[in-house]
């Protein structure tokens, strides 16, 4: 047979075969030996993230959902869990295929803090499926309590300024907050009363009022804020003070009276000075005069905000030194006191010493050295000698005047070119002359010397016998200013000498204070 023949025999076998089987098929029915598909689950946790603050709960959801008709239950175990952080209900969790189990996420006030995830881990016979969930532990909200200012004053009978009591809200804390003021005594009353609330984020002012009869003295007032669980405190002081009562000063002016021997003193002021509504009439009295000594007038009805001059005559037989006066004022069962030194001296004195500042080439400044030796014992507040300061030219003509305050045990230098000269009053430059000192009590002013004892004037000077054009480096000795007996015809006359430059030179002719100062007992007052 050929091969032509073989294939057409081949094709009709297969075309024969596959009609016998679409025949078969049409009338006999198939079978299959496949397996049916086995149950299973699913496991999800939702919403995929959580926030859970400190001290507070969160919910989640975890679903089991049944694949080819799985029943029964899933059993699902949590791990994962941060520190202080639980579940309800508890791991494991039975979830029936096909339902859904509502979890709550508690934290405790000291749950660990930041981020962590929760494993879900479900399982059933030999099936077995996880999930997990995002967890974030935030910080617990909370709040701060302050009070400003932390102390505050009040007077028995009045109330005091507003303080302020805030709260600050801390990690997202809302709602109010219950505050007690707590250490308040018996007539110490609140504005607010013992207790009030405060919205986070908000303040609320408070005054304090002392009755008449609250004790004086030192308060501490506790606050005590609440809001749920969490507490917290601020303190605050008050200071009580007792009313004041009415009362009054009593001063004296000039705290120094100098006075020369068989003449009056120059007046010095009482004065009385009302305070908290002081209205009355002080009576004062005059005490510990030398004798001999009287003063004008002896005692004296002051009215509250006034004041009278008080003079002293000292007879030519007095002794000269120093005494205490004591003044005492009485009024309304109240007593103050206040003293003056009198100082009772021979003929008043001034000193004199010369100046040459004529050489060309440098020489060491000249300078004159005023000191207080003192001639009080104890220490005070106002200066107690002034320096009038009077600079003569060569022709003895008034060229430059000033006072300057010294205290008891102090001194000053004073540069003859810087201080004493540089100010003339005729603008013409003063090379040599003298320089007169008078000292002096009260209000320092050349114009008005109240001359008393006793300034100690020195005065630096080239040595003698130093050859003046070539004192380059010459040599300088201090000496002793010359003391001389003060008539009142000069003291008049210097006094009106100056009264003229300070009137009418606009500024010039008025010499300067600011020198080298040593102080002694009390600083030195500079004018």
């Amino acid at each position: 047979m050929t091969v032509r023949k073989r294939l057409a025999c081949l094709v009709f076998v297969l075309i024969a075969g596959l009609s016998v089987a679409s025949c078969t098929s049409t009338h006999s029915p198939a079978t299959s030996n496949e397996p049916a598909p086995s149950g299973d689950f699913t496991l999800a946790a939702s919403p995929n993230a959580v926030s859970l603050p400190q001290g507070g709960t969160s919910t989640l959801s975890v679903a089991v959902t049944a694949v080819h008709g799985l029943t029964g239950n899933v059993s699902v175990a949590i791990s994962g869990l941060p520190a202080g952080v639980s579940t309800s209900p508890q791991s494991p969790l039975s979830v029936s295929v096909g339902s859904t189990v509502s979890l709550t996420l508690s934290a405790t006030t000291a749950a660990s803090l930041g981020p962590a995830t929760l494993n879900f881990q479900g399982s059933q016979g030999s099936l077995n499926h996880a999930a997990t969930e995002a967890l974030t532990v935030a910080p617990m909200p909370n709040f701060a309590v302050a009070i400003q200012p932390g102390s505050v004053g009040l007077t028995q009978g009045g109330t005091s300024q507003p303080v302020s009591v805030s709260v600050t809200s801390l990690n997202a804390f809302s709602g109010n907050v219950a505050i007690a003021l707590v250490g308040l005594p018996p007539g110490i009353a609140a504005s607010t009363g013992s207790g009030f609330n405060v919205a986070a984020g908000a303040s609320q002012s408070i005054t304090f009022t002392a009755a008449n009869s609250a004790a004086p003295g030192t308060i501490n007032v506790m606050l005590q804020a609440s809001s749920g669980p969490l507490t917290h405190s601020a303190g605050a002081t008050l200071q009580v003070q007792a009313a004041a009562q009415p009362d009054f000063d009593l001063a004296v002016l000039p705290g120094l009276v100098a006075v020369t021997q068989g003449q009056d003193s120059r007046p010095v002021s009482v004065a009385v000075t009302g305070i908290n509504g002081f209205a009355s009439d002080v009576t004062v009295a005059v005490s510990g005069l030398p004798a001999g000594v009287t003063a004008s007038p002896s005692s004296l009805t002051i009215p509250a905000g006034s004041s009278l001059p008080v003079t002293f005559y000292v007879p030519a037989n007095a002794p000269a030194g120093s005494a205490t006066l004591t003044f005492t004022g009485t009024a309304d069962s109240i007593t103050h006191s206040a003293t003056v030194t009198i100082q009772t001296s021979t003929d008043p004195v001034f000193s004199i010493t010369y100046f040459d500042t004529t050489i060309t080439t440098p020489t060491p400044n000249e300078t004159i050295r005023i000191v207080n030796p003192g001639i009080q014992s104890t220490p005070s507040t106002t200066p107690d000698l002034c320096a009038n300061i009077y600079v003569f030219d060569a022709t003895q003509e008034l060229e430059e005047c000033c006072s300057c305050d010294i205290t008891a045990n102090g001194s000053l230098a004073l540069s003859i070119t810087t201080n004493l000269t540089s100010n003339p009053d005729n603008g013409v430059a003063i090379t040599s002359g003298t320089i007169a000192v008078i000292p002096g009590t009260g209000a320092c002013d050349p114009r008005t010397p109240n001359p008393a004892p006793d300034l100690a004037v020195w005065g630096t000077h080239l040595a003698p016998g130093v050859n003046r054009a070539g004192a380059v480096n010459a040599a300088v000795v201090e000496t002793r200013a010359e003391d001389l007996t003060l008539s009142g015809n000069e003291e008049t006359e210097l006094a009106g000498l100056c009264s003229m430059i300070y009137a009418n030179d606009s500024g010039f002719g008025i010499c300067s204070c600011e020198g080298d100062v040593t102080d002694g007992v009390k600083a030195l007052a500079r004018r």
